[in-house]
């Protein structure tokens, strides 16, 4: 008897190990330009474009303000609101967005300029 409790504690740890290191390899990372659908705690989904990664370890977007029931399989930015809340997470957070890429267009100097202008008091 003792050796079937052994054996079937040896596989569940086996199976948590699988699916512990096949939810690393499906994290996405972060890449300057890349335009990502995230998914929200409601359960909406939105649309954000990286900016910069920061050497302080943070990732800097734009999150656009519109929402999709589902997650979009293709956008093009063009078409959505000119304007996006500048947000940053941390680069080892960023997975808990959910993010999604789908697609990388180049960053506007002035979409960096925005983020990097001081805020008037």
């Amino acid at each position: 008897m003792g050796i079937f409790i052994t054996a079937g504690i040896v596989a569940i740890l086996i199976a948590v190990f699988v699916i512990v290191q096949k939810r690393k390899n499906e994290r996405v990372f972060p890449v300057s330009g890349g335009v990502y659908t995230t998914k929200e705690k409601n359960g909406r989904f939105h649309v954000i474009k990286v900016l910069a990664l920061s050497k302080k370890g943070f990732v800097h977007y734009l999150h656009y303000p519109s929402e999709f029931p589902q997650r979009p399989e293709t956008l093009q930015i063009s078409v959505m609101a000119d304007r996006p809340g500048h947000c940053r997470v941390e680069t080892k957070k960023f997975h808990q967005l959910y993010p999604k890429q789908i697609g990388r267009i180049r960053v506007n100097p002035r979409e960096i300029q925005r983020y990097l202008r001081p805020k008037a008091s």
